[in-house]
């Protein structure tokens, strides 16, 4: 959740972030940033990101979680 509220505020930001993760994490939030027109480059633990950013919107199916029913 940090991570992703980190690559959020770079895509706002003037200029390029970079975010170094300790450890992997799963990448859910590159991966709909990317769909969503997001330029981000991964790779491996250094996430970089050029701002300002402006995504484009997609229509999205999410299944249901029966794990939560």
């Amino acid at each position: 959740q940090v991570k992703s509220a980190l690559i959020f505020a770079a895509l706002q930001a003037h200029g390029q972030s970079v975010i170094i993760e300790k450890e992997c994490t799963r990448n859910h939030t590159e991966d709909m940033l990317q769909q969503f027109g997001g330029d981000l480059s991964v790779d491996g633990k250094k996430i970089t990101v050029q701002g300002p950013q402006k995504l484009s919107g997609q229509t999205v199916v999410v299944p249901g979680d029966i794990s939560s029913a």
